[in-house]
């Protein structure tokens, strides 16, 4: 399960979530590293480092805690550990793309041509036609483009969820 489960940052398993996270193998992780990965399953994006600190940061404190629990290790370990800052080290930097949909197909294919156990176990490197300079220009052409379009043709604003149809025509009215 730990092997294959989603952890964020494109990584599927421990071993690739210390990579993404920390750019260390699992041996050469600290206490505090490992439990901030040990909180990752319950919902990687709900404890993302960058988006959500203090969230990601509570919750790698609670796994610490509860390592000191059951003797894992020390309470003073524990106490010292919750001290410092969540930092991250992600791996790559310029060289990875986020292109989230082309990676999951890519992973698709590679798990349907060599199976599962290959993919999350056989420590495959994967290199792929993506250019991350030329993705990242595409990706805001099309934000830039998308944003354009919507004020040529009456922008109306960020959408909101549970706004009744009559509150919306009436500001498309003063909008005119």
């Amino acid at each position: 399960y730990l092997n294959e489960i989603y952890l964020g940052y494109g990584a599927y398993g421990v071993a690739a979530a210390a990579l993404a996270y920390f750019d260390k193998s699992l041996d050469e992780l600290t206490a505090e590293e490992a439990a901030y990965l040990a909180a990752l399953p319950k919902a990687p994006n709900n404890y993302n480092p960058i988006r959500r600190a203090d969230a990601a940061k509570a919750r790698r404190d609670w796994v610490l805690s509860r390592m000191a629990e059951d003797g894992y290790i020390s309470a003073d370990e524990a106490r010292a550990a919750e001290a410092r800052p969540l930092v991250t080290r992600p791996r790559g930097g310029e060289d990875q793309a986020r292109a989230d949909y082309f990676v999951e197909e890519v992973r698709r294919d590679i798990a349907q041509r060599f199976g599962s156990d290959e993919l999350y176990e056989g420590g495959l490197t994967v290199m792929t036609t993506v250019d991350p300079k030329l993705q990242a220009l595409a990706d805001t052409a099309l934000r830039d483009g998308l944003v354009s379009y919507d004020r040529r043709h009456g922008y109306r604003g960020p959408v909101q969820s549970g706004v009744a149809t009559d509150d919306i025509e009436a500001a498309r009215k003063r909008l005119e």
